[in-house]
């Protein structure tokens, strides 16, 4: 009979087969837990949190600004096209006007008795005048 050197309490042979993965990993997180290095990650992740949230802020109210804007000229233009028709409507309704006095009164009464009862728009919408068959105004 062989005496054995070990100890049966010995079980270092056991430890030293798994030792390499849990001490590398734990090696790496008492390292990992040094202030030098945990302080300046914690930061970068703290900073890469603000930064996204920024982003996506600003994607959103870009993307909400869009469609402000959109609306808001879709409104404009449909304001324009009612001011445009009514001002068309006006001209058309003062050029018959035109037209029917000339046709009954003369061009040089016309105008004249027109603007005197203001039955003719303001110069500033635009200006009625009567142009003879060679193009020269007649009235």
């Amino acid at each position: 009979m062989t005496i054995s050197t070990k100890s049966p309490l010995d079980d270092t042979a056991h430890h030293d087969a798994g030792a390499h993965a849990p001490a590398g990993l734990r090696a790496w997180l008492i390292r990992f837990s040094e202030p030098h290095i945990l302080f300046p990650v914690l930061t970068v992740l703290v900073l890469a949190v603000i930064w996204s949230s920024t982003f996506n802020l600003i994607k959103v109210e870009r993307a909400s600004a869009e469609v402000a804007s959109i609306a808001s000229s879709l409104e404009l233009v449909n304001t324009y096209e009612a001011q445009v028709v009514r001002a068309l409507g006006e001209i058309d309704q003062t050029l018959r006007f035109v037209k029917y006095v000339y046709e009954t009164r003369g061009a040089a009464a016309a105008l004249s008795d027109l603007k005197a009862r203001k039955l003719l728009p303001p110069d500033l919408l635009f200006i009625v005048s009567v142009v003879n068959g060679d193009g020269t105004i007649a009235a």
